[in-house]
């Protein structure tokens, strides 16, 4: 098996344009810079809701780097040829759910975003570079979470899987790799940016309660793939398995608190006997 030698950008690391195109706000598009203090990701990465309210509504000064990336999008065709120049074999990139469906729930996809996604494909395939698309890496349209707070709620489920058939349907053609979330462990780790739980600070939440937002968000993200393999996509290359365990067990901790992993995936996944 011949190794690929590859790279990998985000969205909102990488295209910027956040008034082009027509595009949503999304979590990602809410994180303000914020002078690191700590290394404590509760203290420098989670959103709060008054958090959210300063993103729609910023002060003169704050700076959102979500929204500037590198500013890719008006550099593209040179950092494609760097690639190609660089003898890339594979590029992982990803898609802004909120440029194709700016709040999530638009009857008809943002056709100028698809046209500006669809011609960024087929140069890299045109080179040669074998595409890794990532659907979602942390940034969920921020209508979602205000109105359904994120995964918690099923209507994700179908909301998720109208948006995955639209990129199917216009881009398989060029794509070689797809996976569905990016390290969906964080889940866990920073709540409201994948997932988009209005739920911070977990730590100080009640034992009972301290793991049910994400239970819930887990069971609605298994659900959707359940949803995607009787729906004729095929071709998602998931490695939810190792992600979903890793993330609960590194939640949980002990022996005991494992075996209810296994119990909590095998109840969403006949196979889930393959855990280690």
């Amino acid at each position: 098996m011949r190794m690929l030698w590859g790279g990998a950008s985000a969205s909102s690391q990488y295209e910027g344009g956040f008034d082009l195109f027509n595009k949503g706000i999304d979590t990602q598009d809410c994180r303000r810079y914020v002078k690191r203090t700590d290394n404590a990701t509760t203290s420098t990465r989670l959103l709060t809701k008054a958090d959210i309210e300063r993103a729609k509504h910023p002060l003169e000064g704050d700076f959102f780097p979500g929204r500037k990336g590198s500013e890719g999008l008006s550099h593209i065709d040179e950092d494609i040829e760097y690639l190609s120049e660089l003898g890339i074999d594979i590029y992982r990139i990803s898609i802004a759910w909120s440029r194709i469906f700016p709040t999530g729930e638009e009857e008809t996809p943002n056709e100028d975003a698809l046209k500006m996604y669809g011609d960024i494909l087929k140069k890299l395939k045109s080179k040669g570079i074998k595409i890794y698309l990532s659907l979602t890496h942390y940034a969920l349209p921020l209508a979602l979470v205000e109105k359904y707070g994120g995964w918690k709620n099923r209507k994700l489920v179908d909301l998720y899987l109208k948006y995955a058939k639209v990129i199917f349907e216009r881009f398989k053609e060029y794509l070689d790799y797809v996976v569905p979330f990016n390290e969906i462990n964080t889940a866990l780790l920073i709540a409201v940016l994948p997932h988009g739980a209005f739920y911070f600070r977990m730590a100080f939440m009640p034992d009972e309660n301290r793991f049910r937002p994400f239970f819930t968000g887990a069971r609605h993200l298994h659900m959707y793939f359940g949803h995607q393999r009787t729906s004729g996509i095929k071709d998602f290359q998931t490695t939810i398995f190792g992600f979903l365990t890793y993330c609960l067990r590194y939640a949980m901790g002990g022996e005991n608190d494992y075996r209810a992993v296994r119990h909590f995936a095998q109840f969403f996944h006949k196979n889930g006997t393959a855990f280690t």
